[in-house]
Order: C-alpha cells, then structure tokens, then sequence
C-alpha cells in the first residue's frame, strides 16, 4: 500500500504550528463544521503536494513554492481535517498519532513528516534544497541534517606547499593514518585524530592566538561514519554515473584515480579491529584498510538528531 506523505510547516515563532498538508475543497467550512474537525487521517494529496488557501477558508493541493507564507492560525493551534477533505484551525488536543503536540522541529524551514498508515509518527525534515554551499568552506545537507567540510583543491594557494604540515587541513591531497601503532594498530592516535581533527578544532593550542580557530566557528567536527560517507555519493557502486563519485560542485574537488580516492571512516570492521572501512569516491566502492595506512578524510558534523 502507498504511504501517503504528508507534510506541516514547522515555524520559526515558539508555539505556532502552521499546516503545510494536503486537501481537495475550496469552499469555506461553516463555523459548526470546523468545530468538529478532530484528525488528519483522510488527507488525500500527492506526494510532496501542500494544502493551500484560497483566501475564503477554502483548500486545494499545490506544489509547495511558497511555503503558505498566507496561513494564519492561531499559536499553538494546527490545522484539522473535518473528514470529508475540509480543513480549518483548531487547537491541538489529539492524542493519537495525527497530533504535532509533541513535535519541536528546531531549525528554520523545517517541516514536519508523517508516514506510515496506520501507527505512523511525525518527524521533523528540511523543506529546503538537499545540499547547500554555506559560504564559509562547509557543505549542508538538509536530508541528513549533517554539516561536511568543503575540500581545497591541490592548486590553491593554501595548499601548495610540498609538506602537509604546512598545507590547510582542508588540502584534497592530505593524507591521514587512524592509528600510529603500525600494521595490526587498533588506537585512535594518528594523524587523523591528532592533526586533521586537532587542527579543525583547534584542540592543540585553543584559542590562545597561536593557532586557528575552530573551523567555521564549530568546534565539534568529527570523522564520519561509513554510512554518512556513503550518503554523499552520486550514486551506489557499480552504479555511479561518472568519477569521481561525488558532486564536486558542491563538496570541492576530490581525487578519483584508482588508489588515491579512499577517505576515512570512524567505522570499525567487526571482525578484527585493526582494520577501518573506506570509501572510494573514485566509484563509490566501500571497503576497508589497517588503519596505519594514509588515506584522505572529510570531516563532518551534526546539526539535526
């Protein structure tokens, strides 16, 4: 059976739940029909469609381009569905799974997600565009709620110095052990830990004017899991449309030739723990390295849990 999708905007004003969902009637609900609304179950547009007002308390479904920057309801209150595709807004006093009463969505522009019929839930998402270019060297995706670093390319000014250690943390063609205990090594202290992440967080010397501050002004970036990893390629191994396998407009550029094009993960293989899993981007083929060997690595962190 399809799930139906539907979708409510979450607003930047505390306390006010704003509908973004799905209807089919234009004509204006009398005050008794809207006293009686009571659940959202038989909301019936397609997905990705929005409930939109023709100004007279009427609803049809439409695309959602303008986010209905002209719905107006009261704090705290949501809009409701009469059963018969009508909807008006009503206070939030459900208790079964069609209530946002719960729901906090904390960053702007988010909406709230309900799928799943029946014993569905809400769930805050982005409404705006997957991937955007934050201006300051970071990448973020909307769908993951993820912040990535942006990568230099090798001919930048920042990054054309013949030692590493006097490149920008960010350089494509730095290279980054997991463990500094050799072959077999299972410790978190190479120079992924205690340059790459030390340098973008300032952990060495913190703010004491000697070194650089924390890295877009966030000091909490971290290695990426093999699944956030993966969530960034343009598509799964074999299938990748060109190479490398990630959109460089937006993450930089990244090296694609056989053997240079793995990047770290935080992931460890289950069976021996000397071993870290990689990602190519290269083609997108997942696998994995002793963590003494030096590869690539993009830092990342959590802005949405």
């Amino acid at each position: 059976m399809t799930t139906l999708i539907r979708t409510f905007m979450c607003a930047s004003i505390v306390g006010l739940a704003i509908l973004v969902g799905q209807t089919v009637v234009a004509a204006p609900l009398p005050q008794a029909e809207k006293e009686k609304i009571k659940s959202l179950s038989d909301l019936n547009c397609t997905l990705h469609q929005v409930a939109k007002s023709d100004g007279s308390g009427g609803w049809s479904c439409q695309p959602d381009e303008d986010r209905l920057t002209g719905l107006n309801c009261g704090a705290g209150e949501v809009a409701k569905s009469n059963g018969a595709g009508g909807w008006a807004c009503a206070a939030d006093t459900n208790t079964d799974t069609d209530t946002l009463a719960d729901l906090t969505c904390t960053q702007e522009g988010d909406i709230a997600v309900y799928s799943g019929d029946p014993g569905g839930q809400w769930e805050c998402a982005s409404d705006l565009p997957r991937f955007v270019d934050n201006g300051d060297g970071t990448v973020t995706d909307h769908d993951t709620g993820l912040m990535w670093e942006k990568m230099l390319a090798s001919t930048d000014i920042e990054c054309m110095a013949a030692l590493q250690a006097d490149r920008d943390v960010r350089c494509q063609q730095n290279r980054y052990t997991w463990t500094n205990d050799g072959q077999g090594g299972t410790a978190a202290n190479g120079t992924l830990y205690t340059d790459f992440l030390e340098r973008l967080n300032d952990l060495v010397t913190p703010n004491d004017g000697t070194a650089t501050t924390c890295f877009a002004g966030h000091c909490d970036w971290r290695v990426s899991t093999i699944g956030e990893l993966r969530s960034i390629l343009l598509a799964e191994f074999p299938n990748c449309p060109g190479s490398p396998c990630i959109d460089e407009g937006i993450f930089g550029p990244t090296l694609a030739s056989s053997g240079t094009s793995s990047f770290w993960s935080s992931s460890l293989f289950a069976s021996f723990s000397g071993f870290a899993w990689s990602v190519s981007f290269a083609n997108g083929n997942v696998g994995g390295a002793f963590k003494s060997i030096a590869t690539h690595a993009r830092a990342v962190r959590t802005i949405r849990r």
